[in-house]
């Protein structure tokens, strides 16, 4: 891997899709400064996804701006599941953290109990909030991967977790962003690990389509590969949330990172398009004639 380079700032073109986690907007940075190409460490996951200074395009607003660029102009807000996956990565990757807090016993029908539970929002603003039970299946979750499953195992204990990475695009030279869910420098593997009802492989392939997640290990790997000069893999690890927590680990094959490869150019086109015309278009306005998918016919 390359050095890692010192924190930098974003360029001044429009915001990139993100989530936040509640609480506060993230005010605009004071100082002026410029992102920087690399590998960098020491960025939180809620200032890598809310802090304007590393405002950059990303795996999910590839994804999104695929369905409209109206959609990704739309902040998204979010869901249960997804923060029981972030607080799942959060445990797995960096069990020492003090990202994760726990949902405290407050009786929020009462007004003492609403002001009670407005200023731990306001306290925890930054953080992964969870109940208590969700808690221990993430440690059950991470018991089980860790104790039976070899070679993800082996995977989450050779590397780096959680480092940020930064680069300009090659053609259009807006800047680009992806954070690694692990980093194993001497095996040259990108790993990424995900939460699932079902980690078998014939169930987390059409997941992994349906989700683009695909579209998410293309983008991936040209960053890391354009920052390090290096070729990598990309591997998947996918565990079920319900007992008894299956995991199941999958190499990205060439031709799904080049069907990914062929829809990261038709998006990266989108967006530069958008930030030179500022129009961020929705759904075809025309009529259009319905078409049912082809298993529908079968």
């Amino acid at each position: 891997m390359s050095a890692i380079k010192p924190i930098g700032t974003a360029p001044d073109h429009n915001p990139n899709q993100e989530y936040t986690w509640g609480g506060e907007e993230q005010p605009e940075p004071e100082q002026e400064f410029t992102l920087s190409e690399g590998i960098q460490e020491g960025i939180s996951n809620w200032d890598y996804h809310n802090d304007l200074r590393y405002n950059a395009l990303s795996s999910t607003g590839i994804r999104t701006l695929l369905k409209s660029p109206a959609h990704f102009k739309i902040k998204i807000e979010p869901t249960k599941e997804m923060i029981f996956g972030s607080a799942a990565h959060s445990y797995l990757l960096e069990p020492e953290s003090d990202e994760i807090v726990i949902i405290p016993e407050i009786n929020r029908r009462t007004n003492e109990g609403k002001g009670e539970w407005i200023k731990f929002l306001e306290e925890n603003f930054k953080k992964i909030i969870i109940s208590a039970d969700e808690l221990e299946i993430i440690k059950s979750m991470r018991e089980t991967l860790l104790n039976q499953y070899e070679y993800a195992s082996m995977l989450l204990q050779k590397g780096t977790a959680e480092l940020s990475a930064f680069w300009q695009h090659e053609t259009y030279d807006f800047w680009c962003k992806c954070r690694p869910d692990f980093l194993v420098d001497d095996l040259n593997i990108i790993v990424d690990y995900k939460t699932c009802r079902e980690a078998d492989i014939e169930n987390f392939g059409k997941e992994s389509y349906n989700r683009g997640y695909h579209i998410q290990a293309a983008w991936y790997r040209d960053g890391i590969e354009q920052i390090t000069g290096k070729s990598w893999d990309f591997v998947f690890i996918a565990q079920e949330k319900t007992e008894p927590y299956g995991v199941g680990v999958y190499k990205v094959p060439e031709k799904i990172l080049a069907k990914g490869t062929e829809e990261l150019a038709m998006a990266t086109r989108i967006y530069d398009e958008c930030l030179k015309t500022n129009k961020w278009r929705g759904y075809p306005d025309r009529i259009q004639q319905l078409e049912f998918p082809a298993w529908a016919f079968r």
